[in-house]
């Protein structure tokens, strides 16, 4: 009863958006962060920030770490950029492995590419659990918390100019796809997570250059119970708007069959002719809405 109990408080946390991570210590300065040894990480590499944070120091060197567009290397100069945009921001030890994964796609009207990158801190999520006091119940409910987040970069202003934390299992690293649904001229941006034995999907879309969520359903729901849900999603001319409208059909779930790991495995959804329902862009509140 108790450990039901403990899972319940912890997934309302998780949705409802509380913060009880946020690290309340001093920062250090851009020299320290970078120059950091494997030593010092005893006492630094539990004090993740939740949030990006940069103090105006950092926030210069990043400006000159800026990938430039004329440079012969473009890509490797790119990646360095992130990974020290990614060590100042979160406060993180260099000796916490991080799973990065960069998509590039068109994303807003301009004529640059942009990308969209994943960042998946399992590793950490597993060390803090060892120093909790309940590492057993937190391996249960699948290490849930501020461990995956979502950075966007904008190929114009050559920046990282947005991050967006997902709460959800680290064990399952975050899914992109890409999808015309503001316009044809670039692509809205579809974040597929896990929580328990459900799969979750955010349709996000560019404003200002940064990531709005504008829509969020279940890819699914139940999984390896008798009682489960699942969704398909088309997309169809829209109703009030250039705006494609989102169409979820009643899909049909299929179990797995034995023993299996409720946060990583892929179970196969099969779509049937029925719609549940279909959502319409509502132009004055920027979100999805159905009648």
């Amino acid at each position: 009863m108790l450990n039901k109990l403990f899972i319940g408080i912890v997934i309302f946390l998780i949705l409802t958006g509380c913060d009880n991570e946020k690290n309340s210590a001093d920062k250090k300065s851009s020299t320290e962060i970078l120059s950091k040894e494997s030593k010092d990480s005893v006492q630094t590499e539990f004090n993740l920030n939740s949030n990006f944070k940069f103090s105006n120091e950092e926030l210069s060197l990043l400006e000159s770490m800026s990938p430039k567009p004329n440079s012969l290397n473009f890509e490797e100069d790119f990646k360095k950029y992130v990974n020290n945009y990614i060590q100042l921001g979160l406060n993180l030890d260099t000796s916490i492995k991080i799973n990065t994964q960069y998509y590039r796609e068109k994303l807003n009207d301009d004529n640059s590419d942009d990308a969209i990158i994943t960042l998946n801190l399992l590793e950490f999520a597993k060390k803090k659990a060892v120093k909790a006091a309940n590492p057993a119940q937190l391996a249960q409910i699948g290490f849930m918390g501020d461990y995956n987040y979502v950075l966007l970069y904008d190929g114009a202003s050559k920046k990282i100019t947005n991050e967006t934390v997902i709460r959800s299992t680290p064990l399952s690293p975050l899914r992109v796809s890409f999808e015309n649904i503001s316009s044809q001229k670039y692509k809205d941006v579809l974040i597929d997570f896990r929580i328990l034995n459900a799969s979750y999907k955010d349709f996000y879309t560019i404003k200002n250059n940064q990531l709005s969520r504008i829509f969020q359903w279940k890819n699914f729901d139940g999984l390896g119970k008798e009682k489960n849900e699942a969704y398909y999603f088309e997309f169809g001319t829209g109703t009030l708007s250039l705006a494609k409208d989102i169409i979820v059909y009643n899909s049909k779930l299929e179990n797995p069959s034995g023993t299996f790991d409720k946060f990583t495995f892929e179970p196969k959804i099969t779509k049937t002719k029925e719609i549940f329902k279909r959502f319409f862009y509502h132009p004055e509140t920027g979100i999805y809405m159905t009648r």
